[in-house]
């Protein structure tokens, strides 16, 4: 439930007031007068309409921006957080170009969304700053806006809005160059949807939207640079991901139902995940090649069911320390015949990152006779099957800790034939903020990869290479022979 805000009737008149003065929900004057059927192009004032019918509008604005971006935008907290930034900007940043600088700017946004980042020692004037942030409250998303010129101050009289693609493409690009500007590359996926939302026409693009934008893209960035609010984030959606009866079938795409040259198999893994095969068969060749994705259904309260499909290179992304999230997927709204046995898949893009997948609709294969055959194709020895993406096979044993005490996480490690005394991984807590969090309840086990070897703790991203005694000691994982509470 949102707090509640003691707002008289004329109060609300002068909060519509500056929505249309600061054109947030329209980005012109006569666009809104249409749409709420005023004349706001005459002398007329949005003042002098009386106070209960400006309650009524405003709270039904605030009942349409709610249902278009997903309950994460409310009016009126929006207009006071944008009043104190804007007033603040006014008094504390406007004209400093040296801290309006891109690279303080950014320098600036780390420290304000990841809790460990140290600002760099000839940076320091910035710290005045932060805390003056700090002190007064101020939502840093506001102050960006404002720095990038593309919300004007609160008691601007500008006008109406001449560029609104512009702006955001501004804004697009300012937030994707800033989290990719550290060694910890990643891609926000959210950032891409948003982007498709635009120019496909989806969403009707205003300075609502660029606040909305803003807010989900820089909160998204502060979950994944936090390990602690990456466990939150990761274990929040769960519950959204779900599953069907897909496996123990082939699946085809329409032109190949009478003569599967490809077809495709969902194996379900621990949990509701998937990996997705896709075969290709050169029966001259007597050659099947194979590309493994991992793959997922989750609800999404803007687009419904959704198909998420990673490129078989995610793997590389997560192990590498420097890299996170950053690998090519593929999501797409995603309509079935019936639940939970479907025999049709429709796809419909939604976001796609650099690989193609043109696949938009697969059907489950019911000939017996035709099923038999593929099944038969895949036996070892009667076609040579090749994975496509050979360097990116890997196997996965979710594997539930032996122990979790107040410092350390125990996993069982696997000893030579013969030898029966327990080994055990212990890895510290204080390796990982997000570490303390873990339960038995959530997804962990030993990774291999090319004769690597790696404890997964998935809610955090986070792998630990334990391939030898030299791995483990470096990442500070002890291999002992019992468990201490």
């Amino acid at each position: 439930m949102k707090p509640a805000l003691s707002t008289s009737n004329d109060e609300f008149r002068v909060l519509l007031n500056q929505l249309v003065r600061l054109r947030l929900f329209r980005n012109t004057n006569r666009e809104l007068g249409e749409y709420i059927g005023y004349n706001l192009q005459s002398n007329n004032s949005i003042k002098n309409i009386s106070a209960f019918t400006a309650r009524c509008i405003f709270h039904e604005l605030n009942r349409e921006i709610e249902q278009q971006l997903e309950g994460g935008l409310d009016l009126e907290i929006m207009l006071k957080a944008y009043k104190a930034a804007s007033k603040f900007y006014d008094e504390h940043l406007k004209g400093r170009k040296k801290i309006l600088q891109k690279e303080n700017l950014f320098i600036l946004l780390k420290r304000y969304y990841v809790g460990d980042y140290q600002i760099p020692e000839e940076k320091l004037f910035l710290k005045k700053t932060l805390s003056e942030i700090d002190k007064k409250d101020i939502r840093f998303p506001y102050l960006l806006l404002l720095a990038l010129e593309i919300l004007p101050l609160y008691t601007s009289k500008k006008g109406d809005v001449n560029d609104i693609s512009g702006d955001f493409n501004k804004l697009f690009s300012f937030i994707k160059e800033f989290i990719q500007h550290e060694e910890r590359l990643f891609n926000l996926p959210v950032l891409n949807q948003f982007e498709k939302e635009v120019r496909s026409g989806k969403i009707y693009c205003n300075r609502l939207y660029l606040i909305y934008v803003t807010l989900v893209s820089l909160e998204t960035y502060r979950g994944f640079m936090n390990p602690e609010k990456l466990y939150a984030m990761v274990n929040g959606s769960k519950e959204d991901i779900i599953a069907f009866d897909l496996d123990n079938s082939f699946w085809v795409e329409p032109e190949m139902l009478f003569a599967p040259a490809v077809f495709w198999e969902f194996v379900r893994l621990n949990g509701n995940m998937y990996f997705l095969y896709c075969y290709s068969i050169n029966t001259e060749k007597k050659l099947i090649y194979y590309t493994r994705h991992d793959a997922i259904f989750f609800r999404d309260e803007r687009n419904g069911l959704v198909m998420q499909i990673d490129h078989p290179e995610k793997i590389f992304s997560l192990l590498g320390k420097d890299k996170i999230l950053n690998y090519k997927l593929n999501v797409f709204a995603c309509e079935i015949d019936t639940s939970p046995t479907p025999d049709i898949i429709r796809l419909q893009p939604l976001m796609n990152n650099d690989f193609n997948f043109p696949h938009q609709k697969f059907i489950r294969l019911k000939d017996e006779g035709k099923t038999k055959q593929l099944r038969k194709c895949l036996e070892k020895g009667i076609y040579e099957i090749k994975n496509k993406f050979p360097d990116t096979e890997y196997f996965f044993q979710n594997t539930t800790p032996s122990a979790i005490t107040k410092e350390y996480i125990y996993f069982k490690k696997e000893t030579e034939s013969g030898n029966e005394n327990k080994i055990y991984y212990r890895v510290p807590k204080n390796l990982n903020d997000g570490l303390p969090y873990i339960t038995i309840n959530d997804s962990m086990g030993i990774l291999e990869l090319k004769g690597r070897k790696y404890i997964a703790f998935d809610p955090l991203y986070l792998y630990i290479e334990v391939t030898d005694d030299i791995c483990c000691a470096e990442n500070e994982v002890d291999i002992v022979s019992e468990i201490v509470i």
